[in-house]
């Protein structure tokens, strides 16, 4: 309990840094907030890349393959390792690191780098507060997942620069980035479904109608697909996943969470729409059907809990919606009361869902506590 105790205080931090945000956000928004951001994202990335080779559950897994990727000297013995393990980008990319230095590091350094880049470029291009982004990326416990799902959030940060070409309407590039991705992960060839989700007209109507028409596939056709993935293209994770993660009856928090929370922005950014314009009209109006992306993903996690990691692909734009509609609220003292709200909701968020101390585990879900610097 005493990691516990240690996120509790970490989270009165961030409510007091939050509480300076809101004093001096809406009377400095500019080239302080950037910069203050650009500080943020140096101190999250030092953070990863200096944590021990035991933060972070899945590292068990990543290190002996890095190793044995970083003595491979033959191109052949490169091609087995990815074709039998990992994905080729991935190892590829785990081999070019390892030549400019074998240590486990560098492996680090450069990981966390690849995980977090995207997303900073995401937050900067599009979140009106972007220190209120990273708050937010904090507390949902993305961040800190990238300390474990290493090769997923590579994935998920490069798709983040995939969203520039949804809202150019340049599929070549956009496809090309996400099978880039893909490479990284394989998961993310999921995303290939934001590009037309984007074309449809964003009403009141069409909304409800991929809600209900998404409900229902999901549950017909969909489980019948999901159990040939189940059966087939999965089952190669299942040698060194743990059997949890396989299990059903596990995710119905998450698949609420989504849905509330898809509901909330949708009536909201209704409400708001007439001042919202440009770019981030079409950045939230997708983001919102990214989010019903998210929730159809969830559903299939009730039945194998892996497929929680296929929805953090769908509800990532989450960090930069929020701040953005708060943003456009007419009143200073209804965006500090909002700011207040979420940091606070998403704080108690963190502490009792995302960092809870798990005996069975001696650390949280995540495998990030407790954290230790350096080896």
């Amino acid at each position: 309990m005493g990691n516990f105790s240690n996120f509790y205080s970490l989270g009165f931090v961030i409510l007091f840094l939050s509480y300076l945000y809101c004093r001096n956000v809406f009377s400095s928004i500019g080239n302080i907030e950037r910069k203050l951001y650009n500080i943020f994202f140096i101190i999250l990335l030092f953070v990863s890349a200096c944590r021990a080779n035991t933060v972070g559950g899945d590292l068990e897994h990543y290190m002996p393959h890095f190793h044995e990727v970083a003595n491979t000297n033959s191109f052949r013995g490169l091609f087995d390792l990815f074709f039998y393990n990992y994905e080729p980008g991935y190892t590829i990319f785990v081999k070019l690191s390892s030549l400019i230095d074998p240590s486990e590091r560098c492996y680090l350094f450069f990981t966390s780098l690849v995980s977090l880049l995207g997303i900073f470029v995401l937050i900067r291009n599009y979140s009106r507060m972007p220190c209120l982004s990273m708050f937010i990326f904090i507390l949902l416990g993305l961040y800190t997942n990238t300390f474990n799902n290493v090769r997923q959030c590579m994935a998920i940060s490069i798709t983040c620069l995939s969203l520039k070409y949804v809202l150019d309407k340049n599929f070549l590039k956009f496809a090309l980035i996400v099978f880039l991705a893909t490479s990284f992960h394989y998961s993310a060839v999921a995303f290939l479904l934001v590009y037309p989700i984007s074309k449809i007209k964003f009403l009141k109507r069409n909304f409800y109608l991929m809600l209900s028409g998404g409900l229902l596939i999901c549950v017909t056709l969909g489980l019948l697909l999901f159990v040939y993935a189940r059966n087939s293209l999965f089952v190669k994770y299942a040698e060194w996943q743990d059997i949890d993660e396989y299990s059903a009856g596990k995710g119905y928090f998450l698949l609420t969470f989504y849905l509330l929370n898809a509901l909330a922005i949708f009536y909201v950014y209704r409400h708001l729409k007439c001042r919202i314009h440009g770019r981030t009209t079409l950045f939230i109006e997708v983001s919102i059907f990214m989010f019903l992306l998210a929730f159809f993903s969830q559903l299939f996690a009730t039945y194998m809990a892996t497929f929680t990691r296929m929805s953090n692909y769908f509800f990532l734009p989450f960090v930069v919606v929020v701040p953005d509609l708060i943003y456009y609220f007419k009143s200073s003292v209804t965006k500090k009361i909002a700011i207040s709200s979420v940091v606070l909701l998403l704080y108690f968020y963190m502490c009792l869902k995302i960092y809870a101390y798990v005996p069975t585990l001696n650390s949280n879900s995540q495998g990030v506590l407790p954290y230790k610097f350096l080896n």
